[in-house]
């Protein structure tokens, strides 16, 4: 009787409209894949075993309640950090242009698969902010704002060396997010934004300006760059509107234009005259072949999750719960954005893949994971006798 109570709370909790959202994008993502793929290509049976391994993980999520990941968020933060900084020490190198070796894969040799740590840094770096940013004291000053913001550039650092700019540039927008739920002072946020600012340029120009110092013999016996040439050479090419992949991305939208031209029948897609087609940009594949209309309809799958993950953001009074699940959300969001504005040209080439729909085991698994542990909140709701979750006063 009790075992059967269970499973009636579970099916009641369970968020099927969510789930719905989620495994429609997925089914997208697979067709698109086949679409995109060359003939006789393994990708789109891999994804389908993907998205059965990431279902699974999903599945299991579910079960303990969400307060385990806030007992073991440090640790699981740090174990991922550690395999971070042994993967540019000993990491499986992958050619991925032909001419930029990157260290971003953990080879698993008896499963013939490689892992990207990165993709899960983003699941322990949002469960150690949420841990951290729970308690009110560890925000409210500016010198307790340093902690988080190490905890940040931290992964973020290791990340781009990797080189990996695109997952690199997802921390810095969530870090502002949960600090800015947490309730911490605008004018703190303010500062750190600037800041970020000048890191940013001065990590644009650092090969500049270590050069300069090391022309005059001040510092430098020769210029250090934080960027490869390639990530400069994709914002110097966005403004300068000389980009082959975003030119070829944009012509395959516009001609999607309603309807799309059917599925398999995109002239940019069939005649292999689009890039990374069916990882950076599927999403122009989408729009080539489904038009306008498909796209919002994909837009809108993706705004049903949303608008879910903000309902059990907004209904939780657990501050860690509240936290974890905005930023898992914002994560995703921010991802999501990116990649639609790469493809339409609004920002420079990152590299990012479209959540849930882009070839990869890494970001499709991780990123049903980080819904699996939103829909964990709904399922688990932990009482509070607080007034209030958070403070957000202006002094």
């Amino acid at each position: 009787m009790m075992f059967r109570r269970k499973i009636f709370n579970f099916l009641g909790g369970f968020d099927w409209l969510l789930f719905a959202a989620m495994a429609l994008i997925v089914v997208i993502g697979i067709a698109f894949i086949l679409s995109g793929s060359l003939p006789g290509s393994m990708d789109p049976v891999k994804q389908i075993l993907f998205s059965l391994v990431g279902l699974a993980l999903f599945s299991m999520a579910l079960i303990p309640h969400y307060s385990l990941l806030e007992d073991y968020a440090f640790p699981l933060y740090f174990a991922v950090l550690l395999a971070l900084t042994g993967l540019l020490l000993f990491g499986h190198f992958v050619d991925v242009n032909q001419s930029n070796f990157s260290r971003r894969w953990v080879r698993i040799p008896l499963l013939d698969f490689s892992a990207q740590p990165s993709e899960f840094m983003k699941l322990a770096y949002v469960a150690a902010m949420a841990r951290y940013l729970m308690f009110r004291k560890n925000y409210r000053s500016f010198a307790g704002l340093a902690a988080p913001a190490a905890m940040t550039l931290g992964p973020a650092a290791l990340i781009l060396l990797e080189p990996d700019l695109g997952t690199a540039l997802l921390f810095p927008p969530v870090f502002f997010v949960m600090l800015y739920v947490a309730g911490a002072r605008r004018r703190h946020l303010a500062a750190l934004g600037a800041l970020g600012l000048a890191l940013m340029l001065m990590a644009f120009f650092a090969d500049n300006i270590t050069g300069a110092l090391a022309g005059r013999g001040i510092v430098f016996s020769k210029s250090v760059a934080a960027l490869k040439p390639y990530q400069k050479a994709r914002i110097t090419s966005f403004v300068q509107n000389t980009s082959y992949q975003q030119r070829q991305s944009v012509m395959a939208v516009g001609s999607g234009k309603l309807f799309g031209k059917g599925w398999r029948q995109g002239t940019q897609n069939r005649y292999n005259l689009l890039p990374e087609r069916h990882t950076d940009f599927i999403f122009a594949v989408v729009a080539e072949e489904s038009g306008f209309l498909g796209c919002i309809g994909l837009l809108a799958l993706y705004f049903v999750i949303l608008l879910c993950s903000f309902a059990v953001a907004s209904r939780t009074s657990d501050p860690f719960a509240r936290l974890l699940v905005t930023g898992l959300f914002a994560s995703f969001t921010v991802q999501m954005f990116i990649n639609a504005a790469m493809t339409l040209r609004l920002m420079p080439i990152t590299g990012l893949t479209l959540p849930l729909v882009s070839y990869g085991g890494s970001s499709l698994t991780a990123t049903m994971l980080a819904i699996a542990l939103i829909m964990n909140v709904r399922l688990h709701p932990t009482p509070t006798f607080a007034s209030k979750v958070f403070d957000f006063d202006e002094t």
